[in-house]
């Protein structure tokens, strides 16, 4: 399992953040994600015909080669970025207590990123599995960043010896 957040009008999360800032006037301690699951199963066959998957990708880029994501998200859940400066205490995906006395958060509209939620199926325990299997889209967002990843990675897979003579 991994998770990124993946910016759509921004190149890095930094940007992101700081057109946040602005258009909310850094109100908010915390902007939460919507969380979008991209399972493993979910690309048939037919789908790598069609160009949901690009063979070219090393199997040790799994994001990069899972690009078919649920088409809707779960509500109830999502992750943060925290503004730790502002935050006393951290839940495991947003704060529980701050130091103006309340914790302030923001939904992130999915125009402008979300969270990829990477697994390997869709456990039973995640409410309406089969709805996110039934009913996905392609989402080739990632692959804005599989130049700059791919080369970053092979250049310290060949530094730390695992790419071979």
């Amino acid at each position: 399992m991994a998770q990124v957040f993946l910016p759509l009008k921004h190149d890095n999360w930094k940007d992101l953040l700081q057109h946040l800032d602005k258009m909310y006037w850094k109100k908010f301690v915390s902007y939460q994600f919507a969380n979008y699951y991209f399972m493993d199963d979910m690309l048939t066959a037919e789908d790598y015909e069609a160009g949901g998957f690009d063979p070219s990708i090393p199997p040790y880029m799994h994001m990069s080669r899972h690009v078919m994501r649920a088409n809707h998200h779960p509500l109830s859940l999502s992750k943060s970025i925290t503004r730790t400066s502002e935050a006393k205490t951290l839940y495991s995906h947003y704060p529980t207590s701050c130091l103006r006395g309340y914790c302030e958060r923001c939904s992130v509209p999915t125009s402008l990123a979300f969270m990829a939620h990477y697994r390997a199926k869709c456990q039973r325990s995640i409410p309406d599995c089969d709805n996110y299997m039934n009913h996905t889209v392609t989402d080739k967002t990632v692959l804005r960043w599989r130049d700059r990843l791919m080369a970053r990675v092979l250049d310290t897979l060949d530094q730390v010896g695992l790419l071979g003579p």
